[in-house]
């Protein structure tokens, strides 16, 4: 019906997913053709960062953050 729902992942498998809303409703769905959905990953961009951070890079940062103390 062109609902869109926005919630936390409750259950995921083969043939059905749940969200619990931001009122704390639980909606159940059937997995079917039509239905479409992504996820948002917050810590997405810090996995792909950490890839890219060298030894060095890491150490610089821990040793700036031990003369904050």
């Amino acid at each position: 019906n062109g609902e869109v729902v926005e919630g936390v992942l409750h259950t995921l498998d083969d043939f059905n997913v749940a969200l619990r809303d931001s009122q704390g409703n639980y909606r159940p769905f059937k997995i079917t053709p039509e239905l479409k959905g992504g996820k948002h990953d917050p810590y997405a961009m810090h996995v792909i960062l950490l890839d890219q951070y060298t030894d060095k890079d890491m150490h610089d940062i821990v040793a700036y953050l031990e003369t904050l103390k």
